[in-house]
């Protein structure tokens, strides 16, 4: 689920905390069949970089210095093997962000969602172009909602 900016009222009051709060948590889930293809460290270096690169706001912060002021950014990538006599597989690569503890105003989960399907020399290049799409689709957000939030302050003075 994304803000959907036909309504920009509603999108800065249910995922304003995407810009609020500029320190995050990762964690990253890899199955088994997707480990064959990549390892849950570097599918965390990959979301790292790209997200360095598109949010440049974002401090990605180790699980021991979490506090109650810091997002959670997931990332998921599950895989399953369609048969054994051919060798495709198929999934989902899933990227979720859930606002801090500390945010206290309605808020939603943003949570985005690609199925994947191809063979064994397509498959890690597929993940890597869903997590690509992901993170754009997440900065032209932040942005988007970086820029409401201006819009309401200058307003407000």
């Amino acid at each position: 689920m994304r803000p959907f900016f036909e309504y920009p009222t509603l999108s800065e009051s249910n995922y304003g905390w995407l810009v609020q709060y500029k320190k995050t948590t990762l964690s990253v889930t890899v199955n088994n069949k997707a480990e064959k293809f990549i390892s849950k460290d570097a599918a965390a270096r990959y979301l790292k970089l790209k997200l360095r690169s598109f949010i440049g706001d974002y401090k990605i912060i180790d699980v021991k210095e979490s506090k109650i002021d810091n997002n959670y950014i997931s990332l998921e990538i599950s895989l399953h093997k369609y048969n054994d006599k051919i060798d495709i597989y198929y999934g989902r690569v899933s990227l979720t962000v859930n606002s801090a503890v500390s945010y206290s105003q309605n808020d939603r989960v943003y949570k985005l969602t690609m199925s994947i399907a191809g063979s064994e020399n397509q498959i890690l290049r597929f993940i890597k172009d869903d997590i690509d799409l992901m993170v754009e689709a997440l900065a032209e957000d932040y942005y988007s909602l970086s820029d409401l939030q201006t819009q309401e302050s200058l307003k407000g003075t």
